[in-house]
């Protein structure tokens, strides 16, 4: 089976906005977890960078706690205009519906 490729494009944010892009992924779908965030300014400047690990989780709970972890460093920066990037259609959507899992939310 031949792979498919993907056309993959990353846009500035405006001036007054933070860009982060997240992705976390676990080995296996019930595995080792880790999370990776990536700050950049309307320049495209890198502005940090975090990383964590998760012990064991699913692939779902390593998006949604990327995207927990990178709101919670873009606030204590003081960013307050964030654009969060991520490939996860299902994590966009909880937090767009706000029903986030409860144990990620305490």
């Amino acid at each position: 089976m031949v792979p498919k490729m993907l056309e993959w494009y990353w846009y500035l944010p405006p001036r007054c906005i933070m860009k982060m892009n997240v992705d976390g992924v676990a080995r296996g779908n019930l595995g080792i977890a880790g999370w990776g965030v990536v700050f950049r300014d309307h320049d495209g400047t890198i502005k940090g960078t975090y990383i964590g690990g998760l012990g064991v989780a699913t692939n779902y709970e390593a998006k949604c706690t990327t995207i927990i972890e990178g709101l919670n460093m873009a606030i204590q920066q003081g960013w307050q205009h964030i654009w969060v990037d991520t490939n996860s259609v299902a994590a966009t959507k909880v937090f767009q519906a706000d029903k986030a899992l409860w144990k990620l939310r305490a």
